[in-house]
């Protein structure tokens, strides 16, 4: 009853989804360029590519290792003022 209740709370937030169909190729071509055994942040990084937007991840490590050329990755650290 709870997982129910749950998704229909998760169904009414109104996130926006987007296929990974059309950025697969990009999605592996930056799995390979940056040696990362798991897609799974590239799959973000290059559906924040594809969209034009900023991508902004808790993972330092990551970020420190593709923000020099993927210029829309950023940490929290990247993002802070002085």
């Amino acid at each position: 009853m709870k997982a129910l209740k749950a998704w229909s709370a998760f169904q009414q937030l109104d996130i926006l989804l987007h296929s990974t169909t059309d950025i697969a190729p990009r999605v592996l071509e930056l799995s390979i360029a940056y040696n990362r055994p798991s897609t799974y942040d590239m799959v973000y990084a290059a559906l924040a590519e594809h969209l034009q937007a900023r991508f902004l991840t808790g993972d330092q490590r990551f970020a420190r290792a593709v923000s020099e050329k993927l210029s829309w990755v950023l940490s929290p650290a990247q993002c802070r003022t002085t």
